[in-house]
């Protein structure tokens, strides 16, 4: 697990699409009309 992490902290190009990944799936999936989707 430490050496992933460290390729996470050593590779810019990793971290900046990774994140871009986790704000479109946020984006799409995390919202209150989501929450209340699921709810039913």
């Amino acid at each position: 697990m430490a050496e992933k992490l460290k390729l996470f902290v050593e590779n810019d190009e990793l971290r900046v699409s990774m994140g871009r990944k986790a704000a479109v799936f946020a984006t799409e999936n995390l919202s209150k009309e989501k929450e209340v989707e699921n709810y039913k």
